[in-house]
């Protein structure tokens, strides 16, 4: 049987094809009595079976914060429902189509990054439940309980394995895009990257001393919300991932904000002391962030050659690490997705190289108006997507706003005898809101970017539950 599955590649096609052809001939073996017996048996038991299922996926320890009760009860327990009737259907299945829900199902689980290990635990429970529903000797439905057993084991195993190789591809993908991204630049110049940063811990550092020689409580907040402070958490962290510096950066940090600020008096006795160590700590922070600096290579790979803003297939990586990183810490997280308008009636205007250098003025705009800490990526075409850490969606809004009326209010220059161009963008604007899968916020913001363009462009939209 000849399979037509989107995946990784040919080697991963004839991986599922294999599987298929084994799964074909497996169900085309079992008596139709066994498999509509079973079908009965599936059904009645369904929704105990989800119930057990995710209890256990919400108390495993390397799952249970990746998703909610509340998840669950709006969506999950009803698709894996779902799930269950259609692997046990009482006809033969489409055997393309079952392949292909189990592919979906591995990929949407490792976007959420549940671990293999815990879908493996849920599996094995079904098959426990199933058990249970065909023990004995005896008949259930009319078919043997041995030969109902034996069919669900089976049908549950080869779902999961076909499960199984495609998390593990898209694993791998996100693995391999997260070491080429932590081996590049992130910034048009590792130089400038390093300078800007080190200013940033330096302007920090004189806030603070500034206000402790007028006699005032510091103003400056903690390091590690300051600017330096949260392009390290979030830029930073990805860059030198793997270093051991970053350890004894963020310890020293954590001594910063937790101890020396909090003991830090303005006028008392002992506050020269805490100065002293503090500027010692900042000067080990900047000696340690400069050289993880020196340790990388600038790569060029990762950028769109045009915008010089990131190529968009580290989007599902970052925006997936940033969704992981606000249901964990509970920092709010949102994303822009922005279009340029009318945008064809450009290239067909100026030709294109004016669409060029239109695309480089939004992104240079895009760049201008977000935070160090924040990810400017070339989408696709005329578009680009955002995304704004630690900001919630009122902020957000703001940001897109910001963009939209930079963009409108200045005047575009063509040349080349043509004249100024009024260029104006679409922003949609959502924030995550709990669902740990990426592609839910990234399809939110796109909606709310279509509704923009549809209530007349040059607007921001801000997403709506389920994308009304």
């Amino acid at each position: 049987m000849e399979m037509q599955v989107r995946s990784g590649g040919a080697k991963a096609n004839a991986g599922y094809a294999a599987t298929a052809g084994e799964w074909k001939g497996f169900i085309d073996g079992v008596d139709p009595k066994v498999r509509q017996a079973a079908a009965r048996m599936v059904e009645e038991a369904a929704t105990h079976c989800v119930e057990v299922f995710y209890a256990a996926l919400l108390a495993h320890p390397d799952s249970r914060g990746l998703i909610s009760n509340e998840m669950v009860d709006s969506r999950l327990r009803h698709s894996l429902r779902g799930w269950l009737l259609d692997l046990f259907a009482a006809e033969g299945p489409d055997m393309e189509q079952l392949v292909a829900n189990q592919i979906r199902v591995g990929r949407v689980h490792a976007r959420i990054r549940v671990p293999v290990h815990a879908v493996l635990h849920g599996a094995r429970l079904l098959k426990r439940e199933l058990a249970l529903r065909a023990d004995g000797d005896g008949d259930v439905h009319g078919a043997p309980a041995g030969a109902i057993r034996q069919y669900c084991y089976v049908m549950i195993d080869l779902a999961v394995e076909v499960l199984s190789h495609s998390f593990g591809d898209d694993m791998q993908e996100a693995a391999e895009n997260d070491g080429i991204y932590q081996a590049m630049t992130i910034s048009q110049d590792m130089a400038l990257e390093r300078e800007t940063q080190r200013a940033a811990l330096l302007e920090w550092g004189q806030r603070l001393l500034f206000d402790i020689c007028r006699g005032l409580q510091p103003s400056c907040g903690r390091l590690a919300d300051s600017t330096f402070g949260l392009w390290l958490r979030h830029k930073g962290s990805l860059l030198f991932g793997g270093l051991g510096e970053m350890g004894k950066v963020n310890a020293l940090i954590d001594r910063v904000d937790g101890v020396l600020l909090p003991s830090l008096q303005p006028g008392g006795a002992a506050a020269g002391n805490v100065l002293h160590e503090l500027n010692s700590a900042l000067g080990d922070i900047g000696y340690l962030v400069d050289g993880m600096f020196g340790i990388l290579e600038s790569m060029e790979g990762g950028r769109d050659p045009l915008t010089r803003t990131l190529n968009r297939r580290f989007l599902s990586t970052i925006v997936g690490r940033e969704i992981g990183a606000a249901a964990r810490t509970g920092a709010p997280f949102s994303v822009l997705m922005v279009d340029v308008d009318h945008f064809k009636s450009v290239n067909d205007n100026g030709g294109h190289a004016a669409g060029d250098a239109v695309l480089r003025h939004v992104a240079d705009v895009l760049l201008q108006c977000t935070r160090s800490s924040d990810f400017v990526f070339r989408y696709g075409g005329e578009e680009f997507a955002v995304a704004l850490v630690e900001t919630p969606l009122a902020k957000a809004m703001e940001v897109a706003e910001r963009i939209r009326l930079r963009i409108a209010e200045t005047p575009f220059a063509l040349g080349r005898g043509i004249g100024d161009l009024r260029l104006t963008v679409s922003i949609g604007v959502a924030q995550f809101e709990g669902h740990p899968d990426y592609a839910v916020l990234l399809e939110a913001a796109d909606q709310a970017l279509y509704r923009a363009k549809r209530n007349g462009r040059n607007r921001c939209e801000v997403a709506t539950p389920h994308g009304r």
